[in-house]
C-alpha cells in the first residue's frame, strides 16, 4: 500500500498488512497536533492547517483500511497520578516552555480533532498513553497507533505514524509479551529523561541491556530490584524501585495501582468507538491525493 502526502513523506509502504482479526485503530493523538503544527509553524491560516489535519487523517485511514477507530487525546489541566507516586524528583520537571507556534497550534488542532473527528479526552488524572494502553492491552482486535516509546512495553500490533522514511516505512510492528517486559525493565532501570524520571544513576542503555542479557527473564523483576538497592541502599532501594516502576509502566489494569486510579475500560471502549467516515474509502494497493 502506499500513500501520497506531505506529512506522510512521498510514499509509505505499509510492509506488513493489518492482520484480518484487527477491527479498529486506537489513537494516540497529542502528536498529530505536534506534527502538523510544526509544518505550519510560519503562519497562523486556521482553516489550512484544519483542512491538514482532515487530509492527514483521512489518508491515514485509508492507508490502514480499519473501519473503527478511537481517538484519545491528553486531558486540559492534566493532573497525572505520577506527579504523585513519584517523589525523587518532580515528574515532567525538567520541561521547558513551548515555543510559540506549537502554544498557537495546539488548543486548534486539538479542538478540531474533538469537534470534527470525535477524539476524546483522557481521564484528567490520567495520560493519553495510559487510555491507549489500558484499551490495547488484551485485546488483540485492537491496532495501537502511535510513536511514543513508552508504549512498547503493551503487547501487541503497533503502528508508528511518525516511522516513514525511506530506510524505515510506515509499518506495523508486532511486540510479543516477552519484548514487551523486557522493554519495560529496559526503561525502569533507565529512566526517562523526558519526564524527569530517574531510573539508576548511571545505568545506560548499554549496562540495562547487559544486566537483562545475563539474566534469566523470570529473574529479570528481582534483578531490577537487586540493581535499585546496591545503587540507593537496602532501605531507599526498595522505594525508589517500586516509585519508579509504577511511573513508568502504563496505568493499564495489569498496574499494581489499578484499583486507585482506574477507569471502566469496556465502557470507554463503547461509547468512544467511532466509524471512519464514508467518504473515507480504501482504495486498493495503490492511493494518492491526487486519484
Amino acid at each position: 500500500m502506499f500513500i501520497t502526502n506531505s506529512y506522510m513523506k512521498s510514499s509509505v509502504e505499509l510492509t506488513q498488512p493489518l492482520p484480518e482479526s484487527c477491527e479498529y485503530l486506537v489513537i494516540d493523538g497529542d502528536t498529530i497536533a505536534y506534527m502538523i503544527g510544526w509544518h505550519h509553524r510560519d503562519h497562523t491560516d486556521e482553516a489550512l492547517v484544519k483542512h491538514a489535519v482532515d487530509q492527514w487523517l483521512k489518508d491515514f485511514f485509508a492507508i490502514t483500511g480499519m473501519k473503527y477507530y478511537i481517538g484519545v487525546i491528553a486531558p486540559i489541566g492534566n493532573n497525572c497520578f505520577r506527579k504523585n507516586i513519584y517523589k525523587y524528583k518532580p515528574y515532567k520537571g525538567n520541561r521547558t516552555d513551548k515555543e510559540e507556534w506549537i502554544k498557537f497550534w495546539e488548543p486548534i488542532i486539538r479542538q478540531h480533532l474533538v469537534d470534527e473527528w470525535w477524539f476524546t479526552l483522557a481521564p484528567n488524572h490520567l495520560e493519553t498513553d495510559d487510555v491507549v494502553a489500558a484499551i490495547v492491552e488484551g485485546d488483540p482486535k485492537a491496532v495501537l497507533c502511535s510513536p511514543d516509546k513508552d508504549l512498547k512495553q503493551i503487547p501487541g500490533f503497533h503502528l508508528n505514524y511518525k516511522q516513514n522514511t525511506e530506510d524505515s516505512p510506515l509499518q506495523v510492528d508486532i511486540i510479543e509479551y516477552n519484548t514487551a517486559k523486557r522493554n519495560l525493565w529496559m526503561q525502569v532501570l533507565t529512566g526517562d529523561t523526558t519526564d524527569n524520571v530517574n531510573g539508576i544513576t548511571g545505568m545506560g542503555e548499554a549496562k540495562a541491556k547487559k544486566l537483562l542479557d545475563e539474566t534469566q527473564q523470570l529473574l529479570w523483576e528481582n534483578a531490577v530490584q537487586l540493581a535499585y538497592q546496591k545503587q540507593y541502599g537496602p532501605y531507599y532501594g526498595p522505594i525508589i524501585f517500586t516509585e519508579t516502576y509504577n511511573t513508568i509502566r502504563m496505568m493499564t489494569p495489569s498496574h499494581p495501582l489499578w484499583d486507585s486510579y482506574k477507569f471502566d475500560v469496556e465502557s470507554y471502549k463503547q461509547n468512544h468507538l467511532k466509524e471512519v467516515p464514508s467518504a473515507v474509502k480504501y482504495a486498493g494497493p495503490f492511493y494518492s491525493e491526487t486519484e
